[in-house]
């Protein structure tokens, strides 16, 4: 008997241990389900559907059990080579973006994020304390 209480505890923590994805609001509430992050908005599909959310009014973003803070920004386009932006035809790429920030370091003067976004291109923030 006592194996099978054993096998049965072992199963419900391996099916329902798993962190699933979630966000919270900055209201405070949580909504539970698959997190997908477009360019403006945050949709999150469970069992209740497909809920769609302003990547604004989003605090946090855990997924696979690691936190992240949602950033809404406007990236303008880079680029390294000088002849490209010496072209008449060049014309400079705005993204009006979502991206999830990671911590780097946190501390009492000043905490170091890093993001990237679709292109692969990595942006650090710092954010000093109050």
């Amino acid at each position: 008997m006592n194996n099978i209480s054993f096998l049965i505890i072992t199963l419900f923590f391996t099916f329902t241990g798993n962190a699933q994805d979630y966000i919270i609001k900055n209201e405070g509430d949580t909504v539970w389900g698959k997190v997908k992050i477009s360019a403006k908005r945050i949709v999150i599909e469970n069992s209740s559907g497909i809920i769609d959310f302003d990547s604004e009014d989003i605090g946090y973003v855990v997924q696979k059990g690691k936190s992240r803070i949602p950033l809404r920004l406007i990236l303008y386009g880079y680029t390294d080579n000088i002849d490209v932006v010496q072209e008449p035809s060049y014309s400079d790429p705005v993204y009006d973006t979502t991206v999830l920030l990671n911590e780097i370091i946190y501390g009492p003067k000043m905490n170091l994020y890093t993001a990237k976004d679709k292109r692969g291109v990595d942006y650090f923030f710092c954010k000093k304390a109050s």
